[in-house]
């Protein structure tokens, strides 16, 4: 009998300072899955649910236990109202 998957989820968050209370979503989770081979979750900004704001962070949810995961993050940006 195989144990039921691990879920884990990656979740992208902004606040405009440190403060914890103050992270929110920008966009839906991605759950993470184990594989041999790499896969791409992309989060474009057309989907966020709230503004980029000065501090993003990424935040990992799952079951206890040892587990990591390892993940590029490429970031584009354009200047506003030039």
């Amino acid at each position: 009998m195989h144990a039921p998957p691990l879920n884990r989820r990656l979740f992208t968050q902004t606040a405009p300072t440190k403060d914890e209370s103050l992270f929110t979503n920008v966009i839906a989770a991605a759950n993470l899955v184990a594989s041999a081979a790499p896969a791409v979750t992309k989060g474009l900004l057309s989907s966020a649910n709230v503004p980029v704001a000065r501090y993003l962070r990424w935040q990992i949810i799952g079951p206890a236990g040892t587990w990591d995961a390892t993940f590029r993050v490429l970031i584009a940006a354009n200047s506003p109202g030039m």
